[in-house]
């Protein structure tokens, strides 16, 4: 009997250290992910997962690479999702995305446990986490681009294509001759990795091939040639400013000319009349006087200007209008200006600063398909919002921007004239849009300084006129 009872006693404590063992058991099991290659661009890791249940079971794979320590910081996110039979092992590739920049990088691979592939991954259902720890060095022999910050248009800048370093200083090399081997060489990466760029590049028009090889179709400009195309743009800020101040009397009168003839309301908070959005004289001079008005008139020299013509904030397209620009927030203007044209309505965004936008996760895969995705301001740059009758914006102008004409005009030949000191051969849209951004937030920026104007509680607005 005291056999048998030692038997038993074996027998049960077996059974319960199985037991035990099942249960400690992961449902899905995986090792270290194996993650070979750094390189910059499109990557794969190789996850090795078990599912240990007699279920099917559905697995997410995110993959985040976040790079610090370097004056841009591009985020790059990729998702994936698996199937897992019920107690097999499956090999799953997963995509990471590394973009092209410097500084310290953190990639992370995180696994989750999902109902179906159409699941809301939440973080709850994280089941297993590896990062990846490395650091891109600013080779010697583009270290020299690097000593000044490379600024593109508003939107642009964060847009995937051009949210890190290689991607701005691509262009300048470009402009210097070097071929894809040379680039691939100086920059320390695979000219697999550079080709995929200039192939969204001229995808979207930046880039041209000709008799002689690659060539920019925006302007890539140097620091020495915006330090003098600043100087220019601070004497015509100047100007105009003191030319809008003078004119103000006029304006006013104008528009109270309007109000006696029943055209604008006397009560400003009107909202649903066409002109009482002319009484806010801060938004008007920056939106209709500097933008609607006078930019067009620079930038598009008689032809009305479109910038994200074919695009929207999301995506930023903008070959008509892009550049490149050496220098940082001393020789780039901060204003952003967007003027739609619907089917049914116009409108018209300003801000005096580049506001903060949201955009669905698959903007650009949604910009692909030649479609516009949905965007919408922030709550921090949450705009105010008006009507607005052209007709009348048309008449008050007239008297608000009188005299201003020359000095465009002086202004245009100018800058025409550093651009051949540099080699160009004509300043283009996008060379006039930088500089117009500059000139417009210096002139805004003058008028609220002497008080003339005074801001609004976050510098965006937004105008509607309807069609119908």
């Amino acid at each position: 009997m005291r056999k048998l009872a030692l038997s038993l006693i074996a027998l049960i404590i077996m059974i319960a250290t199985v037991t035990a063992t099942a249960q400690e058991q992961p449902d899905i099991y995986v090792p270290d992910i194996k993650f070979p290659d750094l390189h910059w661009g499109d990557q794969q890791a190789t996850i090795v997962a078990t599912n240990n249940t007699g279920l099917l079971k559905y697995m997410a794979v995110v993959a985040e690479a976040t790079f610090t320590g370097s004056y841009l910081d591009p985020v790059r996110e990729t998702k994936s999702f698996f199937v897992l039979y019920p107690e097999e092992t499956h090999e799953c590739v997963a995509p990471v995305n590394i973009p092209g920049n410097y500084g310290n990088a953190s990639i992370k691979i995180r696994l989750y446990d999902v109902a179906d592939t159409n699941d809301i991954i939440l973080p709850t259902q994280m089941f297993y986490e590896q990062p990846f720890m490395i650091k891109y060095h600013i080779p010697e022999a583009i270290a020299e681009y690097f000593e000044e910050k490379i600024t593109m248009p508003p939107r642009v800048n964060v847009h995937p294509l051009f949210d890190n370093e290689f991607s701005r200083v691509l262009p300048y090399l470009i402009d210097a001759g070097k071929t894809v081997p040379e680039i691939a060489d100086m920059a320390k990466c695979d000219t697999s990795f550079v080709n995929s760029i200039l192939a969204e590049f001229q995808h979207y028009g930046y880039i041209s091939h000709g008799s002689a090889g690659l060539a920019m179709t925006f302007p890539a400009i140097t620091l020495a040639e915006a330090e003098e195309c600043r100087a220019i743009s601070d004497k015509l800020s100047s100007d105009l400013a003191t030319q809008l101040t003078s004119n103000l009397p006029a304006y006013h009168k104008t528009l109270d000319s309007l109000v006696l003839a029943g055209e604008i309301s006397p009560d400003s908070n009107l909202f649903l009349d066409g002109g009482t959005a002319l009484y806010r004289l801060y938004p008007t001079l920056g939106t209709f006087s500097l933008w609607y008005d006078l930019g067009h008139q620079f930038i598009g020299r008689g032809d009305a200007i479109n910038i994200y013509e074919s695009t929207e904030p999301c995506n930023a397209h903008i070959p008509k209008y892009m550049y490149a620009v050496q220098g940082g927030d001393l020789f780039n203007g901060s204003q952003f200006y967007y003027q739609l044209i619907g089917t049914k309505s116009y409108s018209f965004f300003f801000g005096d600063s580049i506001p903060d936008i949201t955009c669905p996760d698959d903007f650009i895969d949604i910009g692909r398909r030649g479609l516009f995705a949905k965007w919408n301001y922030t709550i921090e740059s949450k705009p105010e919002d008006f009507m607005i009758d052209t007709v009348l914006v048309d008449v008050v102008l007239k008297s608000l921007d009188a005299g201003t004409d020359s000095l465009l005009a002086n202004a245009y030949f100018d800058i025409q004239a550093v651009g051949q000191k540099f080699g160009r051969t004509s300043v283009n849209k996008g060379y006039r849009y930088w500089f117009w951004n500059l000139v417009a937030t210096r002139t805004l920026e003058k008028l609220a300084k002497s008080g003339v104007v005074t801001r609004g509680e976050s510098g965006q607005y937004r105008y509607r006129e309807l069609l119908f």
